[in-house]
């Protein structure tokens, strides 16, 4: 249309403080997602955020009554939300980034698969070693960190890990007392060696905390977070972190609204935005787990090729070649054994097996690798 019409984005991203929402350079990104749709379809977007969710729905009420948007946006989901229910309960076009909390089929949101991102962050960190693996995040009633705990537990489970509720530290804000619950988590005589964040924000907090307590990341403590935002580039080290996309779900969720104004009879849509785990320094093996682990993984690897796969390999003269190709190699100390190697990767780390699955002789390897 050659005017277009106004898509209302609701920013009312954490109602404790109007501030939060821009400096949260995650909601800044969906934001310049948006922009960027409307201005190609002709439509104007608004900003609208408040102190508390009385102030935004005062605000939504007012442009409703005075015909000022044709839809809204949320860039949140929570459970029990007032904007949501007013939103729906009115009839008005709303589209969600996020999960729908309620009335799910008659909803159209804009989501990642949080629960996949979750299960796949926690199995990067076991797969690197880790068994104690913690949670940090904000409070379940925001959907997406909910779904990221619940991925992080399927992992456990997946590897035969119960969860525990004391491993895990949630916060409404960054105002909350956190200090005392993760500093009793983090100092325990079997502290977690891993955890998992729900945003990068808190796993810079983290980072800090851990500073104060004298923990080194990663070699104390690995963190993985999600976002892929600025603070997780900027800060030392640099975080593993999920890039969950937040351009694109700001790009689909104002396509979808618009798409809605003007084909009023569409039914409500659901889409997924693909993530993307990326390795940075904030993660390592843990100290003095990492040879143990390696050997159980490889192990099994190793007992799931084909036994004709097994002496398939060239013959080489050193750890590096067969590190690098697969092969036999002859220890020194073992001249009249030779011993079988396979690579195979960890977390980044490449490790070899051996055919008869000595643990001395791996242990050997690895370091020397």
């Amino acid at each position: 249309r050659q005017h277009g019409g106004e898509v209302a984005v609701d920013g009312d991203l954490l109602p404790s403080s109007q501030r939060d929402v821009y400096e949260n350079a995650f909601h800044l990104e969906i934001i310049r997602g948006i922009g960027q749709f409307c201005n190609q379809r002709r439509y104007v977007n608004t900003v609208i955020t408040g102190q508390d969710d009385a102030e935004v729905l005062d605000a939504i009420q007012s442009m409703v009554a005075n015909a000022q948007a044709d839809g809204f946006i949320l860039l949140y989901s929570k459970k029990d939300c007032p904007v949501a229910a007013y939103l729906r309960n009115e009839g008005l076009l709303h589209v969600i980034v996020g999960k729908a909390a309620q009335s799910a089929n008659q909803t159209i949101y804009i989501d990642n698969d949080n629960a996949l991102a979750g299960e796949e962050a926690a199995d990067y960190l076991y797969e690197m070693g880790h068994r104690r693996i913690a949670y940090f995040g904000v409070s379940n009633a925001m959907l997406f960190s909910a779904e990221r705990k619940r991925g992080y537990q399927m992992s456990l489970l997946k590897h035969g890990i119960t969860p525990r509720e004391e491993d895990c530290v949630e916060v409404n804000t960054l105002n909350d007392a956190y200090e005392g619950a993760l500093k009793a988590l983090l100092t325990a005589p079997n502290h977690p060696t891993a955890m998992l964040v729900s945003d990068d924000i808190l796993a810079v907090v983290l980072e800090q905390f851990c500073g104060k307590l004298g923990l080194r990341v990663p070699k104390d403590l690995s963190i993985v977070s999600f976002n892929n935002s600025l603070f997780s580039r900027i800060t030392s080290p640099q975080l593993t972190t999920v890039d969950v996309n937040p351009y694109q779900l700001g790009m689909e969720a104002a396509s979808q609204t618009i798409n809605h104004i003007e084909n009023p009879n569409l039914l409500a849509t659901k889409i997924i935005v693909p993530h993307k785990l990326i390795p940075r320094e904030s993660c390592c093996p843990p100290e003095g787990g990492t040879k143990q682990a390696l050997f159980q993984q490889y192990s099994v690897r190793f007992r799931e090729l084909p036994r004709s796969a097994r002496y398939a390999a060239p013959r080489v003269d050193s750890v590096k070649n067969a590190a690098s190709s697969g092969g036999i190699f002859m220890p020194k100390r073992h001249k009249r054994t030779p011993a079988h190697l396979w690579k195979a990767t960890v977390g980044g780390h490449v490790g070899l097996f051996l055919i008869d699955k000595k643990q001395l002789w791996i242990e050997q390897f690895i370091k020397r690798a």
